[in-house]
């Protein structure tokens, strides 16, 4: 039976025969050949079946465990059982998932020790397989191979803790790497001498072959590499051949784990890849420090590098540099932590950073003198896609910067590689000499003229990447000598225009920089369009592409600085592109108009306008993906562009667009939001835009509401479902939508609720309340505050308030670190709604200022003059006190009658606060029931809350208890705000006269910082309360529990449960509860010093400084002390003169 059988090859009904057949064989068949030949056919079988193999996947795992069990005699039974087992897991994913622990333990004991403990199975590499039985061998080797299929499939079988799978690994791959086994004959040097004098070289130029970086005097691989056939000192070719199968699938291990679980593996690449690779030059280099041909010292940890320069199989060393990719790939987050230190600092600490920097510097180096010593073109050519990969994951900037340049030396001659690219693609100071000294002049200008197409096409790309990364120091000075080797006239090719394309768009950027076109800027566009672009119109549809995308890389400012004449040939030769019979041209025609939609001048130009929507219309029926992604992009940009004119009072709709062309758009754009994922997010960006600027007549029209339906349907799903980015363009679009103060939203003139009020309200409550991404969620806020009126939220109102609340509490909840930076926003945008909210509900419950409501505002805040009346009688107390202490009885008695007679107007307004504050509470009640009274009994609202719709719990609680407490809570808002401002006011003023303005600012930053103070002890008596809140809620609920299932309680004793349950329930709330007691008393010390002590001591102290200290400005007020003290003495010493 053949190893090219595919799922395909055989219908179930087939498979189950020959299943069937090779199982029933193996559980009847005694004879040791039979069993080998039915277990390779299984093998083949199965191999990447597993959607049919899982119908007897517990028979199979029967069978297979019995013979690949560590016991079974001969090995080679065992040997083709496991490979079935690793046949069976190849490409399975889940299908078999619970088979693969035992096939894992299984696999295991055929390579390992294996110790069963109390804490289970503990399994390390074995050190006593007898390696020179070639059976034994081969059982290894398929072993490690049917684990490679097993560690792809589950990716939890790496981070087992009772067996170290890497490190049983890394015990294969370096097994027998050693100076003796990598050290050859010397008649097989001096054979392979002569194989290499005949080999010819990997460069593509000869030319290039002398400027080969390589080391003088060095010795290079092929000298050692040795065909299957030779031998080694101590190894025949049998075995050799052997240890590199085995080393092939071990590596092939490490790599399915590298690129299973990478995150699991970093931890371990100093394992594979040890920062000691300067000791290992020392230790194999000749005096010369020259890279020794042969392994010569063992004094160092194993390197996959060791493996890389001198093990002699061309396969291994092809392994290595598969594990290398695959441990280099998609580790740029990684790597980005990498700091190499340019100083020696001996410590006993190194800290991750630093260690990921010496490795790095080991791999570079590495790879360096791979380069330099390998001639195997196969060997070659993965090196440098390692070289490649590692470039394009590594961050240069803490790097040492001579990484780069010793790279490109190296493989300069092999530059046709991407290699090359990827080292140019990391922009570094260091490399501008290399590029304007040597690779321009000795590279690319003479590549760019090769007849190879892959070698021309390879060089323009090149300088493509040059363009984006070097642009101001390299390419002016290259654009203009390569213009000159063709004299002026540049080849009409993909890779040439697609150079014209990075120099346009890294001249728009270094524009953006400068903040201005240079002449030279649009001379060159000027060039470009009138020598190559006019050419757009060749026989090659890529040329058309490339000369699309070269245009759609202008940018504004230079399109703008260009002269007319040329901007409208720009645009002549787009407009025929996008009815190109290529898809792909007419693809890049689409992106081009839609980038040129977006200019200032072409946006204000409503021809323009209208034939690029004619042109983009053209392909609403067209079947190809990327043209439809490309056309919607367009469209969507076309009414971006129409919603920045509409700002403009001269704006009319009809202008631009006949009313059949604003059907037609809305339509594509309705069902391009329901299509493809791709296409959604500019579907909903081009709705929203649409409909903002549409006029109030458009809504008259029976057809166009239908549309109008429909498209919000599509909105709908877009904002609840799909990408990310799809919901974020969806709730943009409805707030951008909502900006229309025609829309039809809400309440209808007529009675009654446009249709889809419900559904766009609940769909954004619902993103703003569950999605996790706090981009979508502020969105959705922006779309809910977005309304003018009140009457544009119809009956969702209440809910939306709600939502906003609970929205305002999960902000306030920790989440990932990720969406941080977009909490601060959602917040704001929280407290925008929130207050846009509670404006409406004011219009409601305060219709206007001849409201009764209004008049009791005004009359309650004539009552706050009880803080005038404080003042007064604090100074009349002073003065009362002042007189019993001078002994006159006079000023006493009449300070007495005065205060008792002020006392009536005080009290008097201190009951009307409280009484006014009642009436404004029971009158704000009023309003809100009486209107939700209206609402809730018309149009069997009621019944539809109660019987229809279940996202209202408890409607009668929510109109009774809930209106009364929010009547309550806003008067005495009201209350409790303007009181404190006022006397802040009236006490400032008095304290300034009496202390001067520093006191008053001395003052206010005691209280200031001491608050901050006091809040930042302060706990969170919030979420305790709620806590506790919900305590008693559980508490409740298991009282209300028993009472409802008394019965089945009674019936079958369980009333000792409950008990229990209830005991459990009520000590967790008090436990709770005392927590907070506990909380409080030092909350309540700390309030009470700092209130009552420290700020009456800080009080004090100002006070005193006027009677104390000379303040600049208060004179008069101490001359007014000081002369009522000295006449006081006066009056005394004549009083006591007369008796």
């Amino acid at each position: 039976m053949s190893k090219q059988i595919r799922v395909s090859s055989l219908r179930p009904s087939q498979f189950d025969i020959c299943m069937n057949y090779l199982l029933e064989g193996l559980d009847t068949v005694k004879s040791s050949d039979h069993l080998i030949d039915l277990l390779r056919a299984l093998s083949a079988l199965v191999f990447e079946n597993g959607t049919n193999t899982q119908r007897f996947s517990k028979r199979l795992s029967d069978i297979l465990l019995k013979f690949a069990n560590k016991s079974t005699k001969p090995l080679e039974i065992r040997r083709m059982a496991i490979n079935c087992i690793g046949n069976t897991c190849a490409g399975a994913g889940t299908k078999l998932q619970p088979l693969y622990q035992s096939f894992y333990a299984c696999l295991l004991e055929n390579i390992c020790n294996v110790e069963r403990t109390s804490q289970g199975t503990i399994m390390v590499a074995a050190n006593s397989l007898d390696f020179a039985d070639t059976a034994v061998r081969k059982v290894a080797s398929s072993t490690l191979r049917s684990l490679q299929f097993l560690l792809a499939q589950d990716k939890s079988l790496v981070t087992n803790p009772l067996c170290d799978i890497i490190e049983i690994i890394y015990a294969f791959i370096f097994m027998n790497v050693t100076v003796q086994s990598y050290s050859p004959s010397a008649n097989n040097i001096q054979r392979h001498r002569m194989l290499f004098i005949r080999q010819t070289q990997f460069s593509w130029r000869s030319s290039l072959q002398t400027q080969r970086t390589s080391v003088p005097g060095l010795v290079t691989s092929s000298e050692s590499e040795l065909s299957d056939s030779s031998g080694l000192s101590d190894l025949s070719p049998r075995r050799q051949r052997d240890y590199a199968k085995i080393r092939i699938n071990a590596l092939l291990c490490l790599s399915a784990i590298a690129n299973c679980v990478p995150k699991v593996f970093y931890p371990f690449w100093n394992k594979f890849i040890p920062d000691t690779f300067s000791n290992f030059l020392a230790n194999n280099s000749t005096p010369g420090k020259q890279l020794s041909p042969l392994y010569k010292s063992d004094n160092q940890p194993h390197s996959l590098f060791t493996i890389l320069l001198y093990d002699p199989m061309t396969t291994v060393r092809v392994a290595v540099c598969n594990t290398l990719i695959a441990m280099l790939e998609g580790s740029k987050q990684y790597l980005s932590l990498a700091i190499e230190s340019t100083q020696n600092k001996k410590s006993s600490f190194t800290s991750l950073s630093e260690n990921l920097g010496s490795i790095l510097h080991d791999i570079h180096m590495g790879i360096i003198y791979a380069l330099q010593k390998e001639q195997t073109t196969q060997v070659l050519s993965m090196i440098m896609n390692v070289a490649s990969v590692l470039v394009n994951n590594c961050s240069y900037e803490r790097l040492s910067n001579t990484h780069l340049p010793l790279l490109y030396q190296t493989v300069k001659i092999h530059w046709k590689e991407p290699v090359i690219a990827s080292i140019f693609s990391t922009g570094q100071k260091n490399l501008k000499d290399l590029i304007q000294l040597d690779l321009i002049d000795t590279v690319l200008l003479e590549a760019v003229k090769e007849e190879e197409k892959d070698v021309c096409a390879e060089s323009w790309r090149i300088c493509s990447i040059l363009t984006k990364n070097y642009f101001e120091e390299t390419m002016p000075v290259f654009w203009e000598k390569l213009t000159r080797i063709f004299d002026n006239r540049l080849p009409m090719s993909p890779a040439s225009l697609k150079l014209a394309e990075a120099y346009s768009s890294a001249m728009g950027e270094h524009v953006k920089e400068d903040d201005g076109v240079k002449p030279e800027h649009v001379e060159w566009w000027k060039s470009m369009i009138e020598r190559y672009l006019q050419q757009a119109s060749a026989n090659v549809p890529t040329v058309r592409a490339a000369a699309c995308d070269c245009f759609a890389s202008m940018s504004k400012d230079i399109f703008e600085s260009l002269h007319y004449r040329h901007q409208r040939l720009a645009i002549t030769l787009l407009y025929p592109l996008a009815s190109d019979s290529d898809a792909n041209v007419r693809a890049a025609a689409c992106r081009a108009l839609g980038v040129f939609v977006l200019f200032p001048s072409l946006k204000e130009d409503s021809l323009f306008v209208s034939d690029m929507m004619k042109a983009i219309l053209a392909q609403k029926d067209e079947k190809i993906t990327l043209i439809l992604v490309r056309s919607s992009w367009a469209l969507a940009n076309m009414c971006d562009a129409l919603v920045m004119e509409s700002e403009k009072e001269e704006f009319k709709l009809r202008e631009y667009m006949s009313t059949s062309e604003w059907i037609d758009v809305l339509t594509f754009s309705t069902k391009a939001s329901t299509d493809n994922e791709k296409l959604r997010s500019n579907a909903v960006r081009a709705i929203g835009s649409l409909l903002r600027v549409t006029p109030k007549e458009y809504f008259d029209n029976t057809r166009i509401m239908s549309l109008v339906s429909h498209a919000m349907d599509g909105l709908v799903k877009n904002i609840e479902t799909g990408s990310l980015k799809t919901r974020w363009n969806a709730c943009h679009a409805t707030s951008n939508m909502f900006l229309n103060p025609y829309f039809p939203i809400g309440y209808m003139n007529e009675g009654g609720i446009y249709p889809w009020t419900q559904t766009i309200y609940e769909a954004l409550i619902q993103s703003l309340l569950q999605c996790k991404n706090f981009k979508v969620r502020i969105n959705a806020c922006l779309a809910l505050s977005t309304p003018k009126s009140r009457e544009k939220y119809g009956n969702k109102l209440e809910m939306i308030m709600s939502s906003i609340s609970e929205a305002w509490k999960k902000c306030q909840e920790n989440e990932g670190y990720s969406e941080i930076k977009y909490r601060n926003q959602l917040e704001s945008q929280v407290d925008v709604v929130f207050f846009k909210q509670l404006y409406k509900l004011l219009q409601i419950i305060m219709p206007g200022i001849r409201s009764k409501e209004f008049w009791l505002l005004i009359v309650h805040s004539g009552f706050l003059s009880a803080t005038v009346l404080s003042v007064y009688i604090a100074a009349l107390d002073g003065r009362i006190v002042s007189a019993l202490v001078r002994g006159q009885i006079r000023e006493f008695i009449l300070g007495i009658i005065w205060w008792m007679t002020v006392a009536i107007p005080a009290t008097y307004t201190n009951s009307m606060l409280s009484y006014m504050q009642n009436k404004l509470s029971i009158q704000f009640r009023t309003r809100l029931t009486t209107y939700i009274h209206n609402k809730y009994l018309t149009d069997m609202t009621f019944y539809a809350v109660g019987n229809l719709d279940d996202r209202i719990k408890n409607a009668d609680q929510c109109i009774t208890v809930d209106t009364m407490k929010f009547s309550n809570s806003l008067a005495e808002l009201y209350s409790n705000l303007a009181k404190p401002v006022l006397d802040v006011f009236i006490y400032n003023y008095q304290l300034s006269r009496n202390v001067g303005f520093e006191g008053v600012f001395i003052g206010t930053a005691i209280v200031n910082l001491s608050s901050m103070v006091m809040r930042k002890y302060t706990p969170s008596f919030g979420k305790m309360v709620a806590e506790e809140q919900k305590l008693e809620g559980e508490f409740r609920f298991r009282h209300s529990r028993l009472i409802d299932n008394a019965e089945e309680i009674s019936l079958f004793d369980g009333q000792e449960i409950e008990k229990a349950e209830l005991d459990k329930s009520y000590y967790a709330l008090i436990r709770h509860v005392n927590r907070i007691f506990r909380i409080r008393i030092p909350h309540g010390m700390m309030e009470d010093f700092v209130i009552k002590y420290f700020w009456g001591a800080c009080g004090l102290l100002l006070c005193s400084v006027p009677v104390f200290f000379k303040v600049p400005g208060l004179e008069s007020l101490d001359a007014s002390v000081g002369g009522r003290t000295e006449s006081k003495e006066r009056r005394t010493k004549r009083d006591s003169i007369s008796l």
